[in-house]
């Protein structure tokens, strides 16, 4: 006996059925069990998964190639995953069996879809891994030594003295020039003073003894400026601050889960990260379910296009045009998003029509059960 499961395209995503084939049962009422093989529950047709063996009962009908269908209840086929290997019971009137089915692929309804993306937000961290990361202690930047105050005061001191005594000097000629300019001139003290400058003129030579002091006066006094340079080359340059190694896109979004969650935080923290890899646009995708779970319309086109199969592959999220295709058309109801949604939509409707006449049986699949734009 064979099992192997399929999607029942003609009722739409959410619904699929098991085929059996290589036996010689009956169409009819069977008895039909699933059992999970890494730890050995059975799903009810509820779809829990318990110890107790739960069957449920399923009308068996023949199909044209002469396997026989069995439809799933709807909760049963939402509990199956794939990549996973069960185990299926059949018992019924004409015979029974047991047989290993493994899924590759499995399409989920709308509802059932959130569903399992909100058990990836809340899937806690792994084993070993702290359930909220620190943040780490910011290191106090280095700050370069300041220049000794003593040193700088040194140097303007002279300069500023010798503006004080320069200052004195002017106004003292200002004061004097105002004391005399108006007192009437004394010729006879002139007359002497000009005689006494006579009697000492051949005293006050020769010239040649005075040449060394005029050379002397006349030489520039060497100038301290350079001083302040060969101290500022002295001096160790500042060091750089070191930079607080920053956390990554994993860490900001379990660090957003772990504190105070609100809708226009993770609008907020989602526009400012720039996923680079498959496991950023995961944590990434947390925050698109999380908003627009809660309300928020501000991250339903990116939210939508984590599952349009016409857009790039985004972290581990399996495409989806059915629920891609509901969530563009909630877009288009809001007046903000409409234009945007439209395009997106007939983008997606272009895709899925070029691929189905391609010859994608996926395509196809998913072209039937949406609607035209």
């Amino acid at each position: 006996m064979k099992v192997s499961y399929h999607d029942d395209l003609a009722k739409g995503s959410g619904f699929g059925y098991l085929s059996v084939s290589d036996v010689t049962f009956a169409a009819g009422t069977y008895l039909v069990s699933i059992q999970r093989g890494d730890d050995r529950t059975f799903v009810s047709p509820e779809g829990e998964w318990s110890e107790p063996q739960s069957n449920f009962p399923v009308e068996a009908t023949l199909a044209s190639d002469g396997s026989l269908r069995f439809p799933l209840p709807q909760r049963v086929q939402h509990a199956l995953e794939t990549a996973v290997t069960y185990r299926v019971t059949l018992s019924g009137e004409s015979g029974a069996g047991k047989a290993q089915l493994v899924i590759d692929t499995i399409s989920y309804g709308l509802e059932d879809a959130l569903n399992h993306a909100k058990v990836l937000t809340e899937t806690p961290p792994a084993q070993g891994q702290p359930e909220n990361i620190p943040e780490p202690e910011p290191t106090p930047p280095v700050t370069p030594p300041a220049e000794p105050q003593p040193e700088k005061s040194k140097s303007l001191l002279p300069w500023a003295l010798g503006w004080a005594a320069l200052l004195l000097l002017v106004l003292g000629g200002v004061a004097y020039w105002f004391y005399h300019k108006d007192q009437p001139k004394d010729e006879s003290k002139e007359e002497v003073v000009a005689e006494a400058k006579k009697a000492d003129e051949p005293k006050a030579k020769p010239e040649k003894a005075l040449e060394p002091k005029a050379k002397e006066a006349s030489l520039p006094k060497p100038e301290k400026a350079p001083e302040p340079k060969a101290k500022e080359a002295s001096q160790p340059k500042p060091e750089v601050p070191v930079k607080t190694p920053s956390r990554s896109i994993a860490e900001e979004v379990q660090l957003f889960f772990a504190g105070t969650r609100t809708p226009a935080n993770a609008v907020e923290l989602a526009n400012r990260l720039k996923p680079s890899s498959a496991v950023d646009q995961d944590a990434l995708f947390r925050l698109y379910y999380f908003a627009v779970e809660r309300g928020s319309m501000e991250l339903l086109l990116p939210y939508a296009a984590c599952f349009d199969p016409s857009k790039p592959a985004w972290g581990s999220i399996e495409k989806n045009a059915p629920i891609a295709w509901s969530l563009y058309e909630k877009g288009r109801g809001n007046p903000a998003l409409a234009e945007q949604a439209k395009e997106a939509q007939n983008a997606l409707y272009a895709w899925l029509q070029r691929e189905k006449e391609a010859g994608n049986s996926k395509a196809k699949a998913w072209f039937d059960a949406i609607r035209k734009p």
